[in-house]
């Protein structure tokens, strides 16, 4: 679309993007008991958000979706990058905490939208 610069073509993107979603397996536990949280990183205010957990033993998917452009937009900075982040409650300093990951996923819908 002729567009050079990155924060021109991360408009684009986040006009053409109708959904996204990050899926993850995996699970978590730490001194506390079993548990996984997954967050995404709000560019706009800027803080981690939208916190999904689960507290299974066993590989569990957990995730995030926004299919509206205010939450998209808050996803993807003005560098076009999407930071998404999984952690376990921490340590005591005696017990390990421990993340497992087995599998992430992003989805991306893309549909379409007037040129600017």
């Amino acid at each position: 679309q002729g567009k050079t610069s990155i924060s021109d073509k991360v408009a684009i993107a986040e006009g053409l993007v109708s959904r996204l979603e990050i899926g993850w397996w995996g699970h978590g536990s730490s001194p506390l008991g079993n548990k996984a949280t997954l967050l995404g990183w709000n560019s706009n205010t800027p803080v981690w958000s939208m916190a999904v957990t689960h507290t299974n033993s066993t590989v569990t998917r957990i995730g995030i979706v926004r299919a509206d452009t205010i939450g998209i937009q808050a996803l993807i900075g003005a560098d076009g990058i999407a930071h998404f982040l999984v952690h376990a409650d921490s340590s005591n300093g005696t017990i390990a905490s421990t993340i497992n990951t087995d599998y992430v996923e992003l989805i991306l819908t893309v549909g379409t939208a007037p040129v600017v």
